[in-house]
């Protein structure tokens, strides 16, 4: 991690920005990815009408989206990954309240009222060090506008 946080991309977004950031390191086509930031709208599932096949399939294998092989929720589905398995996506967040409580607790970045506003991803291959991609993120995540039933 010390060697990504030397990259030239990454020093200059981070010199930027003020304040403590979070680093969240996930697959480049990790499912979830969009509960942390808006990445791309391939991962906004409630867009893709897949809402009741997703809920059926995390209920029958709940572990099976971390492990890569989810082809149910593969947004390229029938299409030869240009990517190598070592590719890691590390989405970067700046926490906006609770800074001093970082500084002297880290765990205080992980805190439920923390506010964590996207601002950047990497796509890396950790094993070569070579930068894939890199995007600058707006504040919102991948939810946007979830309509959200009332009980």
């Amino acid at each position: 991690m010390r060697d990504v946080l030397q990259m030239p991309e990454v020093v200059s977004r981070l010199a930027e920005r003020r304040g403590a950031v979070l680093g969240y390191i996930v697959p480049t086509q990790y499912v979830m990815q969009g509960m942390i930031a808006d990445t791309d709208p391939a991962f906004r599932l409630y867009e893709h009408h897949q809402t009741v096949a997703m809920i059926a399939d995390w209920i029958f294998h709940p572990l099976r989206h971390l492990e890569g092989g989810h082809e149910m929720m593969n947004h390229a589905v029938g299409e030869a990954s240009p990517r190598s398995p070592t590719v890691r996506r590390i989405i970067f967040l700046r926490i906006v309240n609770g800074e001093e409580e970082a500084a002297a607790d880290p765990s205080a970045l992980f805190a439920i009222g923390a506010v964590r506003e996207p601002q950047f991803f990497i796509d890396v291959d950790v094993h070569s060090l070579t930068l894939v991609e890199v995007r600058d993120l707006g504040p919102e995540t991948g939810w946007g506008r979830v309509p959200t039933p009332m009980f």
